[in-house]
């Protein structure tokens, strides 16, 4: 009787053995494509994160360009400004001369 319990508990050992390796084998097969699941999206988010890089950098010259013609234009009427009061100037004096 007791060989036969000890043949009871080795099969029922390899029996959960079996079991725990098929689990195990299952987890591994069910990882695989949330593994290239993950990779894919991975890389387009790469992707997208590369496009999106160049045009903001793309954004960042042309706010740069505004920028600068901005200031150029302000650079012009400031010395406009300058011209148009010496411009003032000049004929308040001749005015004042004549009379």
């Amino acid at each position: 009787m007791r060989t036969n319990l000890i043949m009871l508990s080795e099969a029922i050992i390899d029996r959960i053995k079996q079991t725990a390796v098929t689990i195990a084998i299952g987890a591994i097969i069910a990882v695989i494509p949330f593994y290239f699941q993950t990779k894919a999206q991975t890389e387009a988010n790469g992707q997208n994160i590369s496009e999106l890089q160049k045009l903001l950098q793309s954004e960042v010259q042309r706010i740069e360009q505004i920028e600068v013609s901005q200031a150029i234009g302000n650079t012009e009427i400031a010395q406009m400004k300058t011209s148009l009061e010496r411009i003032e100037r000049k004929i308040d004096r001749l005015i004042e001369r004549a009379e």
